[in-house]
C-alpha cells in the first residue's frame, strides 16, 4: 500500500510542479514469514540494503524531525496519505 500511495503522490507533485523534478521514491520491501512452527507468527519487512545511498529517517514517530534541514516533503505525504484516505490510514516512518 504505502509503495502504491507513494507513486500517487510522486505523480500529484508531477501534475503540481510540473518540470520541478520532486517525487517521493519508495523503496519496495520484501516480506519474510518463518517456516518453523512458532507459538506466534511473525512477518517481517525486509528492504534492500542501499550501499551508496545515506539513509536519513526524516518523521519516525516519537523522534527528532529532520524538517530543520527544510525536507517537509516525507511530513507532507504522511499527511496526503491521511487526507486521501479519508482518515482511514497516514504512512509514516518515512
Amino acid at each position: 500500500m504505502a509503495s502504491y500511495m507513494a507513486d500517487a503522490f510522486s505523480k500529484v507533485l508531477e501534475d503540481s510542479f510540473k518540470g520541478k523534478g520532486l517525487y517521493l521514491k519508495y523503496i519496495k520491501p520484501f516480506l519474510a514469514i518463518p517456516m518453523f512452527r512458532q507459538q506466534k507468527t511473525y512477518i517481517y519487512e525486509l528492504e534492500e540494503y542501499k550501499n551508496d545511498v545515506p539513509f536519513e529517517n526524516y518523521n519516525r514517530p516519537n523522534n527528532k524531525s529532520k524538517l530543520a534541514l527544510g525536507n517537509t516533503l516525507p511530513n507532507a505525504f504522511s499527511h496526503w496519505t491521511y487526507e486521501v484516505t479519508g482518515g482511514e490510514f497516514m504512512i509514516v516512518d518515512v
